[in-house]
């Protein structure tokens, strides 16, 4: 059997679980949206016939991206793994002069959504700084983020049938089981592959607990964000302040907002904004804005 594994970033890791689960009865390979080929590969893969004909697409994308170049019948369409329970402050952003692309920060889009507010305000690191606080957090709903986030992401599982046990287990594991909102921990990855060989009735060759921590976690090496400790507190973790961009490593959030600011004033005309699905939720849920002007 022939498996495509199409998607957003997570497929490195789901393409990695399905091997492991299913140890050769199947050959699993992975095609990223961010590949510029992307289209084309898919219509050169929809065209192979014989023992090389794709029997079967996992798609974490809406389904007509794919439905136009292979049976419906042969697609099935998983969740996304996006829970920012753990960082409810990690955000996206962009330059004014390109708001659909995301920016980067050390190599990486993610970014905190204080310090970006800080910064287009034209607020210090220093000023900024006084924003890390717990009864800041608590003004935007911080800590009311992770049962939302738990709600949304248990219920993009029942949407595509696929069974939330260990997903559950997970939830209530008291560790973090995310490196950000976008990139879960290898683990939490495995337990969907499980779900989603239980959906197709396909019997995995190894145990999920077999299997866990037996290779790198293809997504650790871009970044890991504490759970920052007042947010950790309430949900009886231990937190931190940590923030990790590929190499570049802040302990503390001075470290992090002097770089932060340091490296978008190289672009003074350019000016940033929030990522616009970003901005939204700060908007019209945290009520960003008028929250942050209060501790002024």
């Amino acid at each position: 059997m022939n498996i495509l594994v199409h998607g957003n970033c997570q497929v490195q890791q789901l393409v990695l679980g399905l091997k492991l689960a299913l140890m050769g009865k199947a050959n699993v390979t992975g095609l990223e949206l961010s590949n510029p080929d992307t289209e084309r590969n898919l219509q050169l893969l929809a065209s192979r016939s014989g023992s090389s004909k794709v029997d079967l697409v996992i798609t974490n994308q809406d389904m007509s991206r794919v439905t136009k170049y292979f049976d419906r019948q042969a697609v099935v369409e998983i969740p996304i793994i996006s829970f920012g329970g753990f960082h409810p402050d990690v955000v996206y952003f962009s330059f004014n002069d390109s708001p659909e692309t995301p920016g980067s920060f050390m190599n990486n889009p993610t970014v905190s959504a204080l310090a970006l507010w800080g910064y287009m305000n034209g607020y210090s690191a220093e000023k900024t700084l006084g924003f890390y606080d717990e009864s800041v957090f608590e003004a935007l709903a911080y800590m009311d983020y992770f049962d939302l986030a738990c709600e949304s992401l248990l219920e993009s599982y029942r949407k595509k049938g696929i069974g939330s046990t260990y997903l559950e287990k997970h939830i209530v594991s008291q560790s973090v089981f995310m490196f950000g909102p976008l990139h879960p921990r290898l683990e939490v990855v495995l337990s969907l592959c499980f779900g989603i060989l239980e959906k197709l009735e396909l019997t995995p060759v190894n145990r999920y607990e077999s299997i866990v921590g037996v290779v790198p976690d293809p997504l650790e090496p871009e970044y890991n964000w504490g759970c920052f400790p007042p947010l950790a507190e309430r949900l009886g973790l231990t937190g931190s302040w940590f923030v990790r961009h590929w190499n570049h490593v802040f302990p503390t959030m001075d470290h992090y907002l002097r770089s932060f600011y340091q490296s978008l004033s190289q672009y003074p005309n350019r000016g940033v904004r929030f990522f616009e699905r970003d901005r939204l939720r700060f908007h019209e849920y945290h009520n960003l804005d008028s929250v942050l002007e209060e501790f002024l």
